[in-house]
């Protein structure tokens, strides 16, 4: 008979310390996980396993005697994005991009800000991100939200914290907590913390941000049943200029001080609060194993292929743009004869998902992992009632799609790659939404991986697109859905950090916002062509990444992207002071073609054609240099260092938003395992 041991830690003071830091974190979720909880406690247990106590229950997040556990490389910390992840990840300890801390701009750099973190980003290579389903159409500060699809949900032994710190000129922060605990073997929880706030250069143009989320999760004994649930908070707070009124001022360099130029709204706000919670209940069918720690030592695990679950989401966003003091000449038709000017609304959102994925398991090999068959399949339903409203308009709505997918499975190494999802929206606002999306790949040894890409998708506009009201002005339109077909090819050999990448997009009826500031959709079909290009050249100490991008239109009456785009970064790597420590030092330098780049109108929260303003850019450069003992990972840059010098005085992020200036940053980043 196979007996389950449980062991003493000699440091179990040291890890009860550590669990009382977060004690009150977790009355939360006993209350709402607490007939979860019992469920599992009836469950019975594994009459393969008899469990010998030896004082008291396992505690998984101690040290244990075996020093793997103790071990930065192997202490097995992994993680899935969103709650319904499946693929594995591990948490980056390197020092690739690790000085570009800005959300808007970290590795695959696709979004700008209107010059200051925090604010308003909107993508500068297209692509379709629109996500699936009812949109409210204030997506400006989606990219620092936490949500239920990118907050890391960890699978350690240990307990792991992470803290990340970046602070500049101009009281530029960047705060991120990331902890993860088990408590006993069947229950964990999991506090995400980010704050992204600065005071800026110009009038009126401060950002805070903040955005936390309390995870837990609780197992059955066998582990078959698994209740998680989810509590957020995004809280996004941005004062609101609308760009400098002087657009030639890196032309004359007699600007010094920036709060002396004027701006457009000098007393402006965007407030976006949003509020959620999620449970997310499921059962499973799959196998058993068991891994032996040390002599005494054996833990069971359990690993699913067919898993049903239920999730129940509701959330609640309060949306206000305000302005106490407005210009009539700014606002034009949006201004009303009062003290002030206003956008807002609530909306609401409760929704219910039922759905099951399947994958076969082979069997467990002599490790004690699973061997999965190479294909994963995906489907469920989704029921969501919503409500929109403020003091001029109410509105109910619900929405019922489906989705299903089949594709290889995301933790197995296969040599053939495929994948295909359907995702149909039947009832109510979205009623007739499609989107369907496929590949077919070939993976590697030598060679690389290739991909095939193409996808549809119906869809339609925005809320904020179709119903827009406030006090003396509105609009109701009635655009028909958008219309995007793609087709596309990546590649990728990761022994040279060569990935390649193209993309032909068809649009019709497109929605954009002109420089009248009001929503249209165009009457023409208009062709996009995309290419990328990501390039990591290392000989020796030295390095060369090159991020190259291109963008064609065959119309530029509704989209604003450059032809051409960069980054690229050169510098040195390597083991330094006896080779304990990780050292680099290099440049970044930026730089696109000029373009007719997009205005953000703070009042609809939109971005807007510009009225055919080009603008032109000089190249950008950046001074970083990082380095890393252990866990701890520390950077400093200096930020367009060559403003200023000669004719490099500065560029637009947008049109009327002028880019970051010089200055000095620093930041850490510091892993912590009990």
């Amino acid at each position: 008979m196979l007996h389950k041991v449980s062991y003493i830690s000699a440091s179990r003071n040291n890890s009860i310390g550590h669990q009382c830091l977060f004690t009150g974190c977790l009355f939360v979720f006993v209350f709402i996980l607490f007939p979860f909880t019992t469920f599992a406690q009836e469950e019975e247990a594994d009459t393969t396993l008899q469990i010998v106590e030896i004082e008291e229950e396992l505690v998984l997040d101690t040290v244990f005697s075996d020093r793997k556990f103790l071990d930065r490389g192997a202490s097995e910390i992994t993680y899935t994005k969103g709650i319904n992840g499946i693929k594995i990840f591990r948490p980056d300890t390197t020092l690739d991009y690790f000085h570009i801390y800005d959300p808007a701009r970290q590795k695959d750099f696709r979004f700008l800000n209107t010059g200051n973190i925090g604010s308003a980003a909107h993508y500068i290579f297209f692509d379709n991100y629109t996500p699936f389903g009812f949109r409210t159409g204030h997506e400006q500060f989606d990219v620092y939200r936490f949500t239920k699809d990118n907050i890391p949900f960890y699978n350690s032994r240990v307990s792991y914290s992470n803290l990340k710190i970046m602070i500049g000129t101009n009281r530029e922060q960047l705060y991120e907590a990331t902890h993860n605990q088990n408590i006993g073997s069947q229950f964990n929880f999991g506090f995400n913390f980010r704050r992204v706030a600065s005071t800026g250069l110009y009038t009126n143009q401060e950002t805070g941000n903040n955005s936390a989320a309390l995870t837990a999760r609780v197992n059955s004994k066998n582990k078959r049943y698994t209740a998680q649930t989810i509590l957020q908070l995004n809280n996004m707070k941005s004062l609101e200029n609308g760009g400098v009124e002087f657009t030639g001022m890196f032309d004359d360099t007699t600007f010094t001080t920036k709060t002396l130029l004027e701006v457009n709204s000098p007393n402006a706000r965007t407030e976006d609060r949003e509020m959620g919670a999620l449970v997310r209940q499921s059962y499973s069918f799959g196998k058993k194993a068991y891994e032996s720690i040390n002599d005494t030592t054996v833990l069971y695990e359990f690993y699913p292929s067919i898993t049903f679950y239920h999730e129940a989401e509701y959330k609640r966003r309060k949306y206000r743009f305000y302005d106490t003091n407005p210009d009539s000449l700014f606002y034009d038709d949006f201004y009303s004869i009062s003290d002030s000017i206003e956008n807002q609304y609530i909306f609401k959102d409760l929704r219910n998902e039922f759905g099951v994925n399947f994958s076969r398991i082979k069997c467990i090999d002599t490790t004690g992992s699973p061997q999965y068959n190479d294909f994963l399949i995906r489907a469920s339903a989704t029921y969501a009632y919503l409500e929109w409203f403020n003091q001029f308009h109410f509105e109910s709505l619900s929405e019922l799609n489906v989705n299903f997918s089949v594709s290889d499975h995301p933790n197995v190494e296969g040599r053939f790659l495929y994948a295909g999802n359907l995702r149909m929206a039947l009832a109510s606002y979205n009623q007739g939404d499609l989107r369907a999306n496929a590949y077919l790949g070939l993976q590697g040894d030598k060679w690389g991986q290739l991909k095939v890409l193409s996808g549809y998708s119906r869809q339609e506009p925005a809320y904020v697109a179709q119903r827009f009201f406030i006090r003396d002005f509105s609009w109701q339109n009635d655009f028909q859905k958008e219309n995007y077909f793609w087709l596309g090819a990546d590649y990728i050999l990761p022994k040279h950090r060569l990935g390649l990448s193209g993309r032909m997009f068809t649009l019709s009826n497109l929605i954009y916002y002109d420089s009248d500031r009001r929503p249209a959709q165009s009457d023409n079909a208009q062709n996009v062509f995309t290419a990328s290009l990501d390039h990591s050249l290392r000989v020796g100490w030295f390095g060369l990444d090159n991020l190259l991008r291109v963008q064609y239109l065959t119309q530029d009456d509704a989209l604003r992207v450059p032809l051409f785009w960069m980054r690229s970064s050169i510098y040195a790597q390597g083991r330094i002071f006896k080779k304990v420590m990780l050292g680099k030092v290099g440049f970044d330098m930026y730089y696109n073609t000029p373009y007719d780049a997009l205005y953000y109108f703070p009042m609809t929260g939109q971005f807007q054609l510009n009225g055919n303003n080009t603008l032109n850019y000089v190249p950008r450069l950046d001074l970083f240099l990082s380095f890393q003992v252990k866990s701890l990972s520390i950077f400093a840059k200096m930020q367009n260092l060559l403003q200023g010098i000669g004719e490099q005085n500065g560029n637009f992020n947008f049109y009327r938003y002028p880019e970051y200036d010089r200055a000095f940053k620093v930041g850490l980043s510091w892993d912590f395992y009990n």
